[in-house]
């Protein structure tokens, strides 16, 4: 006998249509091959015109909460995003009986610690793989195939429309705020695109991933996160000039006394780097493993299908944990609970470091910043000095040896006191 389950959905946008044509393209193959007989019983949309694409036969409404109440539901699946609708929706399905799939890193980051006690007070599933990543299988990585490793450390891309106007301002040199309009037009970027190009979806995603690396639950609100909005092409042409491309990433890295540093920047990766090379609205996780050593996971991380790929997995998860009556608080809720995990601040950070400064043309200028950087205990690995067409004044690069961010940045604050420096200066960390 196959397995029947009942699905209701919220959300008939970008991901829900998807995961409806998914579901019309495979449920011959999961009824026949994994014995899994799926039926969509009921749709909610915010817009009564929205219901029009529901399948014959669902229950069709504009209320989220009449599909976590409903007896012909099984799996409610949470495609609509947001928070404070979706956190009454989720807790009153899981309260209700039902197993729970979604994708909105948003809510997940910031109230996981309520739903995922919930899930396992009702012996139910909360599943949320296209939280993170698009397509990319790295929530079941972590908590599956890399059971067995203590995470080393992890850098990722995990935003698409800063990887998308990064690749074009590199690429085209073009400013950011036409890249960014690009992307709008084409989909790839909000018609508010705040969250993402500030880093703030990119720092959601990082809470979880660190929640499901070392099994404490991490608040992004603690991190430090710098988008890519002051990323000008001059920083672009000369980080290539010098071998590295600059990314947005999200960095984790065990600290000291059992502390974690977790924090989003853009940052400039030596182009022979696995990241280096992850282009347009891909996504890539770069992670190490005690055991299983260093590895790259990447694939399309934006877009309806990719998502609705991750949603339908998790979907199937939730079937086969039917199935086979999967219940414990174990199998339930891989997430951390109540333990918290204590950030590392971002002025302890020991690194390499870009800085670009744009100085007044005075003989003996560049001497000054050295000695002064040296002052701080800052050494210089390279130094270039251009006098660039159409800007005024002489624009400096350096590229530091191995230094504490605050040692870094109190020097700039002496610096910037100099009458000869001309505008703020340029910080970008290099990740190695």
């Amino acid at each position: 006998m196959p397995l029947k389950a009942r699905v209701g959905i919220i959300g008939l946008g970008t991901v829900g249509s998807g995961v409806l044509r998914l579901l019309a393209q495979q449920g011959g193959f999961f009824s026949s091959r994994l014995n899994i007989d799926l039926t969509v019983s009921a749709v909610s949309a915010r817009s009564a015109e929205s219901l029009d694409t529901a399948p014959a036969g669902a229950y069709r409404t504009t209320d989220p909460m009449e599909i976590c109440a409903r007896p012909d539901v099984d799996i409610v699946l949470e495609l609509a995003g947001g928070c404070e609708g979706p956190l009454a929706w989720i807790s009153a399905a899981l309260r209700n009986g039902k197993h729970v799939v979604t994708a909105n890193k948003a809510l997940i980051a910031a109230h996981g610690p309520e739903l995922f006690p919930l899930a396992a007070k009702y012996r139910r599933v909360l599943a949320f793989e296209g939280a993170v990543g698009g397509s990319i299988p790295i929530v079941k990585t972590l908590q599956e195939s890399f059971v067995a490793n203590d995470i080393d450390g992890m850098a990722c891309i995990i935003n698409g429309t800063c990887n998308h106007i990064l690749t074009e301002m590199t690429d085209r040199k073009i400013p950011f705020l036409d890249a960014l309009k690009e992307a709008q037009a084409l989909g790839y970027a909000e018609a508010d695109p705040t969250l993402d190009v500030e880093g703030m979806d990119a720092a959601h995603k990082l809470a979880i991933l660190a929640a499901l690396s070392y099994r404490k639950f991490v608040d992004y609100r603690e991190m430090s996160v710098t988008g890519i909005t002051q990323i000008t092409p001059l920083d672009l042409e000369l980080a290539g000039e010098s071998g590295y491309a600059v990314k947005l990433l999200g960095v984790l890295e065990p600290g000291p006394d059992g502390n974690l540093f977790a924090h989003v920047y853009p940052a400039l990766l030596a182009k022979g780097h696995p990241l280096a090379s992850i282009h347009g609205v891909s996504n890539a996780v770069f992670v190490k493993g005690s055991a299983a050593g260093s590895h790259i996971l990447s694939g399309p991380g934006a877009g309806g299908l990719p998502t609705a790929s991750a949603v339908v997995g998790d979907l199937i998860h939730v079937c086969r944990q039917m199935g086979n009556n999967l219940f414990s608080e174990h199998t339930v809720n891989c997430m951390p609970r109540e333990e918290k995990m204590q950030l590392v601040p971002i002025g302890a950070l020991v690194s390499e470091y870009y800085l670009r400064f744009t100085l007044n043309d005075i003989p003996g200028a560049i001497g000054e910043i050295a000695t002064l950087l040296a002052r701080y205990g800052i050494s210089i690995n390279f130094a270039l000095q251009k006098v660039l067409p159409g800007r005024a004044g002489v624009t400096i690069l350096i590229l530091t040896q191995k230094s504490r961010e605050l040692d870094v940045r109190d020097a700039l604050a002496k610096i910037h006191t100099f009458p000869f420096v001309a505008g703020k200066t340029q910080l970008l960390r290099i990740y190695r």
